[in-house]
């Protein structure tokens, strides 16, 4: 089963999809909320950045004694991410 899955939560004023993607398999829920306003592009980065470490994405080689991707593993077993 895939630890990803994206999903609309409605849609804006401007009739565009409000997306949502939906990270990880564990009991907790955690939000990561950005970009609430137009003029807070960084956190753009923050939330993109953010995915592409959980997701591990770009990776050339993955060492199983990695300390990031136990701690990425750990996060993703115990909490799902919105």
């Amino acid at each position: 089963a895939s630890i990803t899955t994206t999903m609309s939560l409605g849609k804006t004023l401007d009739d565009r999809d409000i997306d949502c993607v939906k990270v990880g398999q564990g009991d907790k829920i955690c939000w990561i909320i950005h970009r609430q306003h137009p003029g807070e592009s960084m956190a753009e980065y923050f939330a993109e950045g953010l995915i592409e470490r959980l997701l591990r994405v770009g990776r050339s080689s993955v060492d199983d004694d990695d300390d990031e991707l136990i701690i990425t593993k750990q996060a993703l077993e115990k909490y799902t991410f919105y």
